[in-house]
């Protein structure tokens, strides 16, 4: 009942806009977590295998929900973060979510896991356990969500190999039998995320990793079909289209570091400091573009309206954030006209006006100075105000962020894209037959 109240008070928090009554809901919220750390913790010293069931154990009345995923929904991380959650999710990635929690881990050498993992478990027993349904039953070493884990990472790290060979050296006029594999390797991770989908598509779109997914699939197969499509040398739309999307791909490689107590946190502090980042591009903006459209109109009056005037005055100022001044352009370079006709056709640059020479440097210092001297020693502090903030609590961060990644890979099946299509295709040969 502690962790229920929790629940409620933490919503009616979050939808009051009484900055008294959220004070006094947070108040009480605070209040249930203390009663819920204390109760669990004086039961669990009574009795540990009764209180582990109980934390488990699924309520009717509350969505089928256990007392654990009530406390994750909520967001209950003083909870979570009690050892004998810990240990329950730590057995739950290491041994199986049907093994016994109290059961000592077996004692295994690091050099035969590792050779048993990659040079049979990784390729050999998914693929035998495909067609012979009792050896994946008998064996729960393939069900482990942690070698579930090191499947798919072994297979994601060789599809982005394979990715990278092909940007690099077989990216071609025509279509080559290796983009045809990764297409087919594409469906495949389309088809697990279409599983997940239908699993549970309420809360499917709230992971953002999730949504990174669908989009990487969704460019990729948008630049694999621009390559039947023929486009100038000079702009090859496809290689730029596929490109950005293996930065997309490779940046999804980060979720792995998730599970990791060290690295996961910082995750969360780059997610804290792009949003930070956002706010502080408001304010970067206004001094950006007062500052972009003065300089351009006093060094190059009279400039034409065209989307190249438009580049043009962000540019400067853009680039000035990171040290090139454009010194040359401001004070007037040796070869410039001051002929309409010349450098329209961008023939020779422009020069600048005599009153621009003058001006303009004097502004420029002035924007360096609230700039690069004023705001980004802001952002920095910012930065450091949301890492001091994170690290106070980045266990607790760490372990809430850690059980949805071990809920994905509990709920996943052993058999990792590309062989997950082998799987499916036999699942429905038996519903059929």
């Amino acid at each position: 009942m502690a962790l229920i109240a929790y629940s409620v008070c933490n919503d009616l928090r979050r939808i009051t806009d009484d900055k008294v009554l959220a004070t006094l809901y947070k108040k009480r919220k605070n209040d249930w977590s203390s009663l819920a750390n204390e109760t669990f913790c004086q039961c669990f010293e009574r009795d540990a295998d009764t209180t582990l069931t109980l934390l488990l154990m699924e309520l009717p009345y509350w969505k089928d929900e256990s007392c654990l995923e009530i406390a994750i929904h909520s967001g209950n991380k003083a909870f979570i973060t009690h050892p004998t959650c810990q240990n329950v999710l730590d057995s739950f990635w290491n041994r199986g979510i049907n093994e016994n929690i109290t059961d000592p881990e077996p004692d295994d050498s690091r050099c035969i896991w590792v050779f048993k993992l990659l040079s049979w478990f990784m390729i050999g027993a998914p693929i035998v356990s495909l067609f012979c349904p009792c050896f994946g039953k008998k064996n729960p070493f393939l069900n482990v969500p942690k070698n579930k884990f090191i499947y798919n990472l072994i297979s994601f790290a060789v599809f982005l190999t394979m990715f990278a060979y092909v940007l690099l050296f077989d990216l071609a006029t025509n279509v080559s039998t290796l983009e045809y594999v990764l297409l087919a390797w594409v469906l495949t991770v389309l088809a697990e995320e279409i599983r997940q989908m239908a699993s549970d598509i309420s809360t499917y779109f709230k992971n953002a990793w999730n949504v990174l997914d669908v989009v990487t699939i969704v460019v990729f197969i948008v630049g694999f079909g621009l390559r039947f499509k023929q486009f100038p040398e000079s702009f090859d739309a496809p290689k730029v289209v596929l490109a950005v999307d293996f930065v997309a791909f490779v940046f999804r490689l980060t979720h792995v570091f998730s599970i990791h107590k060290v690295l996961g946190p910082k995750l969360l502090m780059i997610r804290r400091m792009v949003k930070d980042l956002m706010y502080f591009l408001i304010i970067l903006a206004v001094f950006m573009v007062s500052y972009a459209i003065a300089s351009h109109s006093v060094l190059y009056p009279v400039s034409p309206p065209t989307w190249d005037t438009v580049r043009q005055v962000l540019r400067r100022p853009y680039w000035h954030l990171y040290g090139e001044l454009f010194l040359d352009e401001t004070e007037g370079q040796s070869t410039c006209s001051d002929n309409a006709t010349i450098w329209t056709a961008k023939d020779m640059p422009r020069c600048p006006s005599e009153t621009g020479k003058i001006v303009v440097p004097i502004m420029m210092g002035f924007y360096m100075l609230f700039v690069n001297i004023l705001l980004l020693n802001l952002l920095i502090a910012i930065f450091s105000h949301s890492i001091a903030k994170i690290q106070v609590q980045s266990e607790n961060h760490w372990v809430y962020q850690r059980y949805f990644l071990i809920k994905e890979y509990v709920s996943r099946n052993v058999y990792y894209p590309p062989l997950n299509v082998i799987w499916m295709v036999i699942t429905i040969i038996r519903c059929c037959v």
